[in-house]
């Protein structure tokens, strides 16, 4: 900051004023506060060390600072920024009034380590020569020491910047710059919450962040880096965007998305009007966006790729990459995989090994379809991406990245990879060919995809605390009567997935319940952080439902944060084992984000209908990966959904392909 040593106490230079959002007013006199100003500069250099002849230890003002600690600034203070700068002023400290204003100053990286205090008697004397005293009325003359308060909570900032001032309104056609960081705001400066406490910084003490704006029209995006100090005294580093504005009595909205490690952790919409002339009440609004994942950069799977689903397009994040793909008809690309599967799994002749010539053909017809999916998403550049972050609306359709398929498109005769039926942990070996379809290929096999929710409101899961690890028990349990049916007594679906998580947690930790009002009870007696559904779904009167026991139903628009527990519980996993449970719902969106905005953390659904025992089957192999990944150590969700699809593959059932996780996977999982 200085081209010398640090600054002495008896060697500020005072530039202005801050008392205040009016410390500077239009009734000043301009000319006799520069004439100061270059009594101050001559005055400050003269005393420095060594006299007029060492450099100055000022250059250019910071032009950013001085608008962030006087939002509306006027004229005289503006022409004073610009006169400074055109006498090569180094760096523009300003005059507090009180210690509230030393403790804003100094939460700016610009001045950290130096202590902010009023000028010597020499300094304010040269402002009360001449009757000029007006200009110093009510300000200290004593040094105001800093303490600043490590506690308090920093936030997400955004403003809009034009000409070094902070701006209420945009100017017509005018470029601006929208500056965003993370700091303790000033007192009046609106921002939005950033919860660190579980930070994982860096050997340095920093965590590196991306900042991603865009338009919901696609038409405007950018993204820049931010480091962020351990310090939370200390500001990030600032990324600035330039943005012009539209024409007189439009609306400027832009979406700002923090990622870290490739993965969304906060958002926010900023909202600015573009008008000639500010009215006394405009402001800038910048308010929060709900995510389902943890609103806090913690210890999370770090993604080769972050896409962001807008419902206009499909578009890469946390960098320039500008292309996208069009999501027009989006709601039918689940619907492409689910139908060809469900006519194979959802009838009770479904295959029960991978070799039978139904599971072969219905393979090569999903590896084809998978075949051009993955055409369509070469152009965003996922080819090597192992681990994909996806940001989507609430009431979005799922897009099923699941079942993209890497391999050449099979031919309709394509015959089995004779690395079907491998153990899991196998992975296929062969070159890929036309003539071969392999399960391997698909993205599910060997890829995590992490799709985090995008809300409307903030959801009720704002409300219930971030889970970090995964307490496999105690569990809930409910299973549909009719997902027996036609089953041998010793053999009930329902029974085999009930002693299978009663083996893992014991049975005084699995709580098995036949109705809706039941399950809402033993959610609230024994706090489970898992919940397993073998359910059904239906349609009522345009309404989805899950239904357990003997016909009892869950419609979609009833279901509420009672399913899932008491507000000051942890929000729980849902595992829902039911037909097309991943895109049965409305228009305002499906089941599983129906139960993540009421405050769930994720939710594993299928794409498909399936008879009860391949249901059963596929739950017990979610609950085992879970405990396995336990018991290895606390894998994560995502990790134990991809081993699940594997055994479930090597098992000879073709469901594995057709599990999805929404929410956040990233919850490490304690047996």
């Amino acid at each position: 900051m200085t081209t010398g040593e640090a600054i002495p106490a008896d060697v500020l230079f005072v530039a202005g004023l801050l008392t205040g959002n009016d410390s500077l007013t239009p009734q000043w006199d301009t000319d006799k506060l520069l004439d100061k100003l270059d009594e101050l500069i001559q005055m400050c250099a003269d005393s420095g060390p060594g006299g007029p002849t060492e450099p100055p230890y000022w250059v250019a003002p910071d032009l950013e600072l001085t608008a962030r600690i006087a939002p509306r600034l006027h004229t005289a203070w503006q022409q004073t920024v610009r006169h400074a700068r055109d006498r090569d002023v180094a760096a523009l400290y300003v005059r507090v009034a009180t210690a509230d204003d030393a403790v804003q100053l100094a939460q700016w990286d610009h001045i950290a380590g130096l202590q902010v205090m009023a000028s010597m008697p020499e300094l304010t004397a040269a402002f009360n020569t001449g009757g000029d005293g007006e200009l110093m009325t009510g300000v200290l003359e004593q040094p105001l020491a800093v303490d600043t308060d490590a506690d308090t909570p920093r936030q997400l900032i955004a403003e809009f910047f034009r000409e070094s001032a902070v701006c209420a309104v945009l100017a017509p056609g005018q470029d601006h710059t929208l500056a965003v960081r993370i700091a303790v705001p000033r007192p009046g400066q609106r921002g939005i919450d950033f919860d660190e406490d579980d930070i994982a910084f860096d050997a340095d003490g920093a965590a590196d962040l991306i900042i991603d704006v865009t338009s919901d029209d696609g038409t405007f995006h950018a993204t820049r880096p931010m480091v962020l100090p351990q310090d939370r005294s200390r500001p990030s580093t600032t990324a600035t965007f330039p943005v012009r504005a539209g024409d007189d009595g439009t609306i400027l909205q832009l979406n700002i998305t923090v990622l870290y490690r490739n993965r969304p952790i906060r958002a926010g919409r900023v909202v600015a009007v573009v008008r000639s002339v500010a009215l006394p009440d405009d402001e800038v609004q910048f308010w929060p966006i709900g995510l389902s994942s943890p609103s806090e950069p913690t210890a999370v799977t770090t993604a080769d790729a972050a896409l962001d689903d807008n419902g206009v397009t499909l578009s890469v994040r946390g960098t320039d990459h500008a292309d996208g793909i069009p999501l027009a008809g989006a709601e039918n690309w689940s619907k492409a995989f689910e139908q060809v599967a469900s006519q194979v799994l959802g009838t009770d002749y479904a295959p029960g090994s991978i070799t039978d010539p139904e599971a072969v053909r219905l393979l090569t017809l999903l590896a084809r379809r998978g075949s051009q999916f993955a055409k369509k998403l070469a152009q965003l550049g996922l080819q090597e991406a192992r681990t994909i972050s996806v940001m989507v609306r609430y009431d979005a359709p799922v897009l099923p990245l699941e079942l993209a398929y890497d391999g050449p498109t099979p031919t309709e005769k394509a015959v089995l990879c004779s690395c079907a039926g491998q153990p899991g942990d196998q992975p296929c070996t062969r070159r890929p060919s036309r003539r071969r379809v392999c399960p391997w290929a698909f993205w599910g096999m060997n890829r995590v995809i992490a799709r985090t929710v995008r809300f409307g409101p903030q959801p009720a899961a704002d409300s219930r605390p971030k889970l970090a690890d995964l307490a496999l028990r105690p569990v809930v349990y409910a299973a549909a009567d009719r997902a027996d049916k036609d089953s041998p007594d010793g053999q009930l679906p329902s029974a085999l997935l009930q002693s299978a998580l009663s083996q893992r947690v014991g049975a005084t930790n699995c709580t098995r319940v036949e109705s809706w009002p039941k399950w809402r009870s033993a959610v609230k007696q024994t706090n489970p952080q898992l919940l397993v559904v073998l359910g059904h779904t239906d349609q009522a009167q345009s309404e989805f439902r899950i239904e357990i026991g003997q016909h009892s139903t869950l419609s979609q628009p009833d279901i509420s944060e009672r399913e899932l527990g008491v507000r000051t519980n942890p929000a729980p996993i849902v595992l829902l084992f039911a037909c097309d449970s991943a895109i049965s719902g409305d228009v305002f969106g499906a089941l599983p984000s129906t139960f993540i905005l009421m405050g769930a953390a994720a939710v594993v659904a299928t794409l498909t209908k399936f008879k009860g025992e391949h249901a059963s089957r596929a739950g017990i192999a979610v609950v085992s990966a879970l405990f396995t990944s336990a018991a290895g150590g606390g894998l994560t969700l995502g990790s134990a959904l991809t081993r699940a699809r594997r055994d479930l593959i090597a098992n000879g059932l073709l469901v594995g392909l057709l599990l999805v996780a929404v929410g956040e996977i990233d919850l490490k999982l304690v047996g």
